[in-house]
């Protein structure tokens, strides 16, 4: 079990640099902060591992995307501004893991998606602004 311990902290230290990294690649877009990601060899725990390192450091939304093992993981984590400004985490997974040959949702905050076909995952997310601008634009009709 100590072995175990050791390698999930060795995770976690590692996420926590890769969400650093993170943090520092953020763009802003439309006034909200946004980080569009792809990583290699990258599954759902890993991501969950991420959007942990985010929590509490970053109020925008964040689209993140794994492959591994020929599968993908999709997760979308969505601040409080971002919700504030209409951003629904489990509305957008919806859409990209269509796009990615799966299915997935969640809550307003935090949504995750899995799909089959990992080259469809940066097409889906070359949609990410146009998805933001209808999200904010319907939801201040």
């Amino acid at each position: 079990k100590s072995l175990e311990r050791k390698l999930r902290a060795a995770e976690q230290a590692q996420a926590v640099g890769l969400a650093g990294q993170l943090l520092e690649s953020q763009s802003d877009f439309e006034g909200i902060p946004l980080i569009v990601k792809s990583l290699k060899d990258t599954g759902a725990d890993g991501l969950r591992l991420l959007v942990d390192g985010l929590r509490g450091k970053f109020d925008g939304l964040a689209v993140l995307g794994g492959s591994l093992d020929e599968k993908v993981s999709l997760l979308v984590y969505a601040g409080p501004s971002a919700r504030e400004r209409g951003l629904h985490a489990g509305n957008l997974i919806k859409v990209l893991a269509k796009q990615v040959g799966g299915g997935g949702g969640g809550r307003p905050d935090l949504a995750q998606a899995g799909g089959k076909d990992p080259s469809k995952v940066a097409p889906a997310f070359a949609q990410v602004r146009d998805l933001i601008r209808s999200q904010c634009t319907s939801s201040n009709e």
